[in-house]
């Protein structure tokens, strides 16, 4: 079994004695374990011994914040860090993550499990990232040496331009003729002017210029070599897509740890506040029951009220059931979905409803209708709109609830829109798709699941979901799919 060398940065006790008894608890590795309670006394243990990685607190008796982390990436930037630390702050945890910070775990929602997988994966992350780096600096060298030493440019498999000062195309290679439709090139012609724009600047700012050109569904860099005497400049392309496609991996990952980490400390949340109360009753009330001289009436209230505590319990259990459900990973078949048909259904299953609230519903899908998608998934999204709005309508003013798609570039945006009460975003905004947060208590009945399980599901489908919303004047959600 494989033996792991931890540095724990840490200087309260009891936070050390947790997660050392939480190490014991880990199976599927062995551990050794150093601490140190100061970042200087952390830094010196770096300097001297090899570990595998390193577990950081932020604050600590001789640095607090970002600058703790930043200190000891100085110290060593080749061991994985994994921030263990009190503070919530989501946009401080996305920063350090961006600036090499493997993990970021609140103490709150620590647990053995969590713990050991975080380190297990950091690990494994610092691996592929330090090989790709490697890689890079591989392919690096060998792309400057095929430019210095191209001696046949037309057999080159990447794009190869000449370009005069004055904007003209004067040479494109074999490989760069497949761009000249889409970025309406012409030999012996000015190129156009977001091209020429980029060529005057290369001028002006001299020599070794690298810049970005997109190709269909691929992404090129060019290195631009400026002959200023000679008056011209030659551009010498290479396919990165693959290297962007990369990064954007691991932006999507680090979001999706973040995220990880939310929904830990979110089920943390239901579990200590919303078990605890109908556990609690039951317990107290059981304890009560047994007593042989209970009179009757008591007896009945004892009954009803485990009854009750026994129901917010099951409640509280679907409710986690549903959001699971929910987050799973979409494994039912996708087809191909219309929006019309849905909104239709919906319509005809809620007509009574629709017609007592007299309501108006009006659907536009002309620019596009359909998506390849699971169906269940956006049946529940707009099921759970449409209600959001007839739940929340004003009663002195006629609901009209507004439904329409739109084809963007390389999306589909779906748009519902209703006259409503409204939402005081300023004051409420970052609540709106939280779980259990309701709004307008006293005008309608609820849970609060309704907007956190569309956010859930939207983003299980791989798309976004925003909002707009004024009191008094309505509410406006849209949602992207990328396509």
């Amino acid at each position: 079994m494989r033996t792991i060398t931890i540095l724990l940065i840490e200087d309260n006790t009891q936070d050390i004695r947790l997660i050392r008894e939480m190490l014991k608890e880990i199976r599927y590795f062995n551990y050794n374990l150093e601490t140190a309670a100061t970042l200087k006394e952390g830094c010196e243990q770096i300097q001297r011994n090899n570990f595998d990685i390193i577990l950081l607190d932020l604050n600590l008796p001789d640095s607090t914040g970002q600058q703790t982390f930043q200190k000891v990436i100085d110290c060593n930037n080749e061991i994985p860090v994994v921030l263990i630390t009190g503070m919530e702050d989501e946009k401080l945890s996305l920063k350090l993550i961006m600036e090499g910070a493997q993990d970021y775990i609140t103490k709150q929602s620590l647990n053995p499990d969590l713990l050991g997988k975080s380190i297990l994966y950091s690990i494994e992350r610092q691996a592929l990232l330090r090989n790709i780096k490697i890689q890079n600096v591989q392919i690096a060298r060998i792309e400057k040496e095929r430019i210095l030493i191209a001696k046949l440019p037309s057999q080159d498999p990447d794009p190869i331009l000449r370009v005069a000062g004055n904007g003209k195309l004067l040479y494109i290679n074999e490989a760069g003729i497949k761009l000249l439709p889409d970025w309406q090139l012409i030999i012996n012609e000015i190129i156009p002017s977001r091209l020429k724009d980029i060529i005057d600047s290369i001028f002006i700012e001299g020599p070794n210029i690298e810049f970005e050109l997109c190709h269909r569904e691929f992404i090129y860099s060019f290195y631009a070599v400026p002959f200023i005497e000679e008056g011209y400049i030659n551009l010498y392309g290479r396919d990165i897509t693959a290297r962007k496609n990369a990064e954007l991996e691991r932006a999507k990952m680090n979001t999706d740890l973040i995220q990880r980490n939310k929904d830990l400390e979110q089920f943390s949340y239901i579990v200590s506040h919303n078990l605890r109360a109908p556990v609690a009753n039951i317990i107290g009330l059981s304890a009560i029951a047994q007593d042989e001289n209970l009179e009757p009436d008591m007896k009945k209230e004892v009954v009803e009220g485990l009854s009750l505590s026994v129901k917010k319990l099951d409640d509280v259990i679907i409710d986690l059931n549903n959001i699971l459900q929910a987050k799973l990973e979409v494994s039912q078949k996708k087809e191909m979905v219309h929006f019309s048909k849905i909104a239709n259904d919906i319509h005809l299953s809620i007509e009574n409803l629709i017609k007592k609230e007299k309501a108006v519903l009006v659907r536009d899908f002309s620019e596009v209708d359909e998506m390849i998608t699971v169906k269940s998934h956006l049946h529940s999204i707009f099921y759970n709109l449409i209600s959001n709005s007839l739940k929340y309508r004003r009663p002195d003013v006629p609901l009209v609830i507004e439904i329409k798609s739109r084809k963007l570039k390389d999306k589909i945006e779906l748009i519902f829109k209703d006259n409503g009460m409204g939402i005081d975003l300023e004051k409420e905004g970052d609540q709106v798709f939280g779980l259990y947060k309701r709004f307008h208590t006293e005008s309608a009945e609820g849970k609060g699941m309704g907007l956190y399980m569309v956010k859930t599901q939207v983003e299980t489908l791989g798309g976004k979901i925003s909002i707009s919303s004024e009191v008094n004047k309505g509410t406006e959600f849209k949602i992207e799919f990328e396509i």
